[in-house]
């Protein structure tokens, strides 16, 4: 009798909640903040095509006046979400850095530690 691989299963729904709740923030957190960043006239990221942003848009969100988050990033200006920042941002936010966090760590831990 073969075991079941419960590790596997682990890492593939901590893989499974991250792709949901990047989906998530991305239409419906990040899209309504650029749409409102558009109307006042400031244009989003050019540097990214594929969506990476989310993760920058939920770090400012998450991490807002602590010392991880510069209100001058290079990459993306912070500063310029804090008017649309709403409390649903706040939760999606933290859930996709969570589940993010647990992802990258679930999948090295996996590889270190596997048998």
């Amino acid at each position: 009798m073969t075991s079941v691989p419960y590790d596997v299963f682990a890492l593939a729904f901590i893989m499974l909640w991250s792709f949901v709740s990047w989906l998530l923030f991305i239409r419906l957190s990040m899209i309504p903040m650029e749409k409102a960043l558009k109307q006042k006239g400031v244009e989003p990221s050019a540097w990214d095509g594929v969506g990476i942003r989310a993760a920058w848009y939920a770090w400012a969100i998450v991490f807002q006046g602590t010392k991880l988050q510069q209100e001058n990033d290079i990459l993306f200006a912070s500063g310029d979400i804090t008017n649309y920042i709403r409390r649903k941002d706040r939760i999606l936010a933290g859930m996709l850095i969570i589940s993010s966090s647990m992802f990258l760590s679930g999948g090295v831990l996996y590889y270190l530690f596997r048998m």
